[in-house]
C-alpha cells in the first residue's frame, strides 16, 4: 500500500474522544491498525469549536502549533501519540467547553489575498520562481503540506499565513513524476488527501493530482 493509501486508511480508522474542565479541554486521538509494517503515525488535521481568543495546545507534553480562526483552534496531531490538551490562553475569557471536533481544510486564500488570518511577514530566502510575492503573499521556505491549490499554483500555510510553493504556478503535471496522472478537466475535483506533493482526488479508481488547471468544488 502506499503512502496515499496508508494515510487514508489512518484517517478513516482514527476515533476522537474529548472531556471538558475548567478552561482545559482533553482529547484523545487513537486508532488500533498498526501492524508489524507501520504505526499509521501521520499527522492529522483537527478543529474544535470554541469562542476562545487564545489558546495552547500540547501532546503528551509537547506544545503543538496551533491557530484560532473563525471560531475554531486548528492543529495537527498523531494518533495513539498521547494525551492532548488544548488549554484557554486567556483566563479572563469566557471558554466554550462544549467542544466538537473533525478533519477540515484550510480556509482558500481566494483572488484578493485576504484570508481573514493573522500574518506574520516571512523572509523570502527561496530562489525559486516566488509568484506568490505579486499577490501579496510571501513563498514558503520550508517544506509544507500543500494546503490548497488554484490557477495562480500551490500554496500552504507557513508562520500563520498563506504562502506560494515555488515554481508550482504552471499547468504541468507535477503527479507524473510520482507515478500518477494528474486529474481530468472535464469536472471540477475534490480533495481527497494533501502531502508535501500536493493535493490529490481519485479518478477511475486511481489517485489523480490536482494542477492549477483544475477547479475545486
Amino acid at each position: 500500500m502506499g503512502f496515499v493509501g496508508m494515510y487514508v486508511k489512518e484517517r478513516n480508522a482514527a476515533k476522537i474522544e474529548g472531556s471538558a474542565s475548567g478552561n482545559t479541554m482533553t482529547f484523545e486521538l487513537k486508532h488500533n491498525i498498526a501492524d508489524g509494517v507501520t504505526k499509521y503515525d501521520y499527522p492529522l488535521s483537527i478543529r474544535v469549536k470554541s469562542d476562545w481568543t487564545k489558546a495552547e495546545v500540547t501532546q503528551n507534553g509537547a506544545k503543538l502549533e496551533s491557530k484560532i480562526e473563525s471560531g475554531y483552534i486548528y492543529f495537527d496531531a498523531v494518533p495513539n501519540g498521547g494525551k492532548i490538551e488544548v488549554t484557554n490562553g486567556d483566563a479572563a475569557s469566557s471558554g466554550n467547553t462544549g467542544a466538537t471536533t473533525q478533519p477540515t481544510q484550510p480556509t482558500q486564500p481566494g483572488n484578493t489575498g485576504n484570508t481573514g488570518t493573522t500574518t506574520k511577514t516571512l523572509p523570502n530566502t527561496n530562489t525559486g520562481n516566488c509568484w506568490s510575492t505579486a499577490l501579496g503573499f510571501p513563498c514558503c521556505t520550508a517544506t509544507s503540506i500543500v494546503a490548497y491549490t488554484d490557477a495562480n499554483g500551490q500554496w500552504g500555510i507557513q508562520g500563520n499565513n498563506w504562502c506560494g510553493k515555488p515554481n508550482t504556478n504552471n499547468k504541468n503535471c507535477w503527479a507524473k513524476a510520482l507515478g500518477y496522472e494528474c486529474c481530468s478537466t472535464s469536472s471540477c475535483r475534490a480533495v481527497q488527501f494533501s502531502d508535501v506533493d500536493g493535493q490529490w482526488d481519485v479518478e477511475n479508481g486511481q489517485w489523480c493530482g490536482i494542477s492549477t488547471a483544475n477547479v475545486l468544488c
